[in-house]
């Protein structure tokens, strides 16, 4: 009889993981990023105060980017569900300083990244709530700074250039939630940074001519770069909370 009890009770809980929808998700969606970066706001601050006598519109810092991202994967839906998902996203941000004769300087900062994710959570009739883990890979982080004239064009300066890094990886700790209609699922996602990799690069412009003249590294204290003292530059540690809605369109396979 015993026998018998245990065999019931393995199947159920085999059957417990093998039914259900298997599907497979392919979705687009946008982004928000809230930056957490202490050498974006040095920089910022110092650039400020700087300039502070002349500038009538003072720089507001990089603090909010927003983009598009891509994301497929696999998606076991149940009582307990759990997917496993592939993306990549790109973020945005732009911000100027402006001075008194119309002059102004103007920074553009760009992220993008691929990223692998498992969720696991509890499903309600077509709600979804998962807890997630996400893996952030290859992580390109360009800042773009120019000079402008008025009339929109370009006055050169030591500070212009395109600084650039690469960030090995990072991982995110968050919750996903959602609703499933078929065929379609909507997601809101928020995740936050819990591990980021410590081997880390500063903005740096490749162009000789920079590399030459010691221009080539962004400041992270533009009081030392109007100096001409170190400075240790902007790190690629670029990151902080994420915020997301994507909308999948869901397709069910027989596993």
């Amino acid at each position: 009889m015993k026998t018998y009890r245990w065999a019931f009770i393995c199947l159920v809980i085999f059957t417990s993981s093998v039914f259900g929808q298997h599907l497979l998700l392919g979705g687009f969606g946008v982004n928000g990023l809230i930056i957490n970066s202490n050498d974006l706001e040095r920089f910022t601050s110092t650039y400020n105060s700087v300039n502070v006598a002349s500038l009538t519109s003072p720089f507001k810092g990089l603090n909010d980017a927003f983009g598009i991202g891509f994301t497929a994967g696999y998606w076991h839906l149940r009582k307990y569900n759990s997917a496993i998902l592939f993306g990549y996203q790109s973020f945005n941000d732009k911000n100027a300083a402006q001075f008194a004769n119309g002059e102004n300087r103007k920074l553009e900062l760009k992220i993008n990244h691929f990223y692998v994710e498992g969720q696991a959570g509890r499903s309600w009739d077509n709600l979804i709530f998962n807890g997630l883990v996400s893996v952030y890979l290859n992580r390109q982080i360009s800042l773009e700074s120019s000079y402008l004239e008025p009339g929109g064009q370009q006055i050169p300066k030591t500070l212009d250039g395109t600084y650039s890094a690469t960030h090995p990886f990072s991982i995110d700790f968050g919750v996903a939630f959602g609703v499933f209609r078929a065929p379609l699922v909507l997601m809101g996602r928020l995740s936050y940074p819990i591990y980021i990799n410590t081997d880390t690069e500063v903005l740096t412009d490749s162009n000789p001519t920079k590399v030459q003249d010691g221009t080539h590294i962004f400041p992270d204290d533009y009081f030392a770069y109007t100096n001409g003292t170190p400075y240790d530059g902007v790190s690629s540690k670029i990151d902080g909370l994420k915020i997301s809605l994507t909308v999948y369109f869901a397709f069910q396979i027989k596993p």
